[in-house]
């Protein structure tokens, strides 16, 4: 049986994000539907989620099974990347 690939969704005390690799969303065709809410940092994606997350989801076909949760604490480094939008 082969074990289905596993996301991390990240998340602080106020938001959250699945991290992807970038080919993916490139590859699925939906890299344009990424709005700036979510950021990138080096040849990862942090899609944020309520807009960008299942949006993703539903090309992919991932399944709630398929992610962890990472707790970023109070701040997540991830506020500190570019947004989306900026570098494409």
């Amino acid at each position: 049986m082969v074990e289905s690939k596993k996301y991390k969704f990240h998340f602080d005390a106020s938001h959250g994000w699945l991290e992807v690799d970038l080919i993916e969303l490139v590859r699925l065709g939906i890299d344009e539907k990424i709005s700036s809410y979510s950021y990138y940092n080096n040849g990862k994606m942090y899609l944020e989620e309520d807009c960008d997350m299942p949006i993703f989801m539903e090309a992919s076909g991932v399944k709630q099974k398929d992610i962890e949760e990472v707790n970023d604490g109070d701040t997540s480094f991830i506020k500190d990347y570019v947004p989306f939008k900026i570098i494409v």
